[in-house]
């Protein structure tokens, strides 16, 4: 009797670190909630996709691996001056899993990175092993991160050049 209740308690102690050990090593899913009218772009199998959301709408990726998404409400002005970047909101997840400016200035990256390489799949591959955490660390570093010179830390990110001098503002507001 002693037997089967030491191997009663074995089993319930086997199935309870089964059970904390799979949630543990479960996927993670993303969910936005829509903080106005507006579209949210991200990649899937390296085509840029859209879905427009409600304000106060949540949305859920399904993340199994890095995931790179924008938001751009529906009452930005692309028109409202020759050198003016809209502030744009993002994410790169697992990263961070908020939206905020940083995060739409390196997702922006990431998915230009991407949809601009002749080998969109190679880019894809490498993206999921790019330091992400640095470059949005240093991002961070800039209270406008629409100032920095984007398409060189892409073509560093590119050519497997990228360091943390490749994060610097365009020239033209550099001399200004």
């Amino acid at each position: 009797m002693k037997n089967k209740i030491n191997f009663f308690i074995l089993l319930l102690l086997l199935i309870a670190v089964l059970v904390s050990c799979s949630s543990f090593f479960q996927e993670k899913d993303l969910c936005i909630s829509s903080p106005e009218n507006g579209t949210i772009y991200y990649l899937e199998n390296c085509i840029l996709k859209t879905k427009h959301c409600l304000k106060d709408s949540s949305l859920t990726f399904a993340s199994q691996k890095i995931t790179a998404l924008y938001f751009i409400p529906d009452d930005i002005n692309f028109t409202s001056g020759i050198n003016v970047i809209p502030e744009i909101s993002g994410t790169i997840f697992p990263f961070q899993s908020n939206l905020d400016i940083w995060g739409g200035f390196a997702a922006q990256i990431y998915i230009r990175l991407i949809l601009q390489s002749e080998k969109k799949i190679e880019a894809y591959e490498y993206s999921q092993k790019f330091n992400w955490n640095k470059l949005i660390n240093k991002i961070r570093e800039y209270e406008n991160p629409y100032e920095l010179d984007m398409d060189k830390i892409i073509c560093d990110i590119a050519s497997r050049n990228f360091s943390a001098y490749s994060v610097k503002k365009k020239s033209s507001i550099v001399s200004q």
